[in-house]
């Protein structure tokens, strides 16, 4: 049995913004920890060409520790970012390889993983439904969004997405609602939805 909450536009946009915010923290933290100033302007002069991104991905190590917003974060880097994972908060973060030029961005598989790993199931925007796990179904929800102007895509960047600054005057009649699902007690256990009360 479950229950619907029903959630009004800022707070998916507060979301939004705790994902663009905290990537934000570990890219810097990470920074911090593995790569120096000099390092990385000694770099940047060494290949004109690459990427400022590129060259931070390739001076961290593969995985890793840091510690920060208040708890010690996971981190694995593969071939389009670094992943990390909060030991506490069970947070999600797929930083995208664009990550030191853009490191408040976002794309709907980064925010896809996000929401999994917060256990949302499915977001209602007004009249619409997607699946907060379904990359494609957060597209069309990326897409609403950008025509409300409430995200922005990035320049020359395939589907990547910022928020647009003063939210907090994004229309109130928009609503969304999330569903929330219990994680699996066992692999053969059939899933359990938690119930939660109308904010």
């Amino acid at each position: 049995m479950s229950n619907l909450t029903a959630i009004k536009n800022k707070q998916i946009i507060d979301a939004l913004n705790d994902f663009s915010q905290t990537q934000k923290e570990l890219i810097a933290s990470c920074s911090k920890k593995y790569l120096s100033r000099s390092r990385l302007s000694d770099s940047l002069r060494y290949s004109s060409r690459s990427r400022s991104s590129d060259l931070f991905l390739l001076k961290i190590p593969k995985s890793g520790l840091i510690n920060t917003l208040q708890e010690t974060w996971e981190f694995q880097k593969h071939g389009s970012g670094i992943l990390f994972k909060g030991n506490e908060s069970g947070k999600v973060i797929d930083a995208n390889r664009e990550i030191i030029d853009h490191s408040e961005a976002f794309d709907s598989w980064r925010l896809s993983q996000y929401f999994e790993s917060l256990e949302y199931s499915n977001i209602i925007w007004e009249s619409s439904e997607f699946l907060a796990d379904d990359d494609d179904d957060l597209d069309k929800l990326l897409e609403l969004l950008e025509e409300e102007h409430i995200v922005k895509l990035v320049p020359n960047r395939y589907k990547l997405y910022k928020l647009v600054a003063n939210q907090s005057k994004s229309r109130s009649s928009s609503k969304l609602r999330l569903m929330t699902l219990a994680r699996y007690s066992s692999k053969k256990s059939k899933s359990k939805r938690r119930e939660y009360r109308r904010h």
